[in-house]
């Protein structure tokens, strides 16, 4: 009986630490990105204009690549990027950092070319908002 025990605590802990394992390497899949899956800005917003699979991307992380209009802070306190798909363009995403990360805002320079990764929330008046931004590097 102690055996049958002590082998389903072994069971259950070994199955505890598995999952835990796919899900930190889940985590990490989810923060790289794949350099021939990068959408250009105006592409992006285009899709969700024209409502073409704009549902497909709402709610997953995504990679865009465009140029640096202005950085600022929102109306709701968090630090932001603003992309073109060209040098003094329209506006066509707005990559919203997350809140400890004000002190990146000056690594952005306008024209800057970057490649950015986000979390697709919507369409604004303004572009198309990615959340939890990150840099990425080529």
């Amino acid at each position: 009986m102690k055996k049958t025990i002590i082998t389903g605590s072994i069971t259950s802990i070994f199955i505890i630490v598995f999952n835990i394992i796919l899900i930190f390497n889940a985590k990490a899949a989810s923060d790289t990105y794949e350099k021939n899956n990068i959408l250009d800005v105006y592409e992006l917003w285009s899709e969700f204009q024209n409502n073409t699979n704009a549902d497909n991307y709402v709610g997953k992380t995504i990679t865009v690549k465009g140029y640096v209009i202005s950085t600022g802070i929102s109306i709701y306190a968090t630090p932001n990027v603003r992309l073109s798909n060209e040098k003094n363009g329209q506006i066509y995403v707005i990559c919203v950092l997350p809140r400890t990360d004000f002190h990146k805002l000056s690594s952005f320079e306008q024209e800057q070319h970057v490649i950015m990764s986000g979390r697709v929330y919507r369409l604004s008046q303004n572009g198309v908002v990615l959340k939890e931004c990150k840099l990425q590097t080529d």
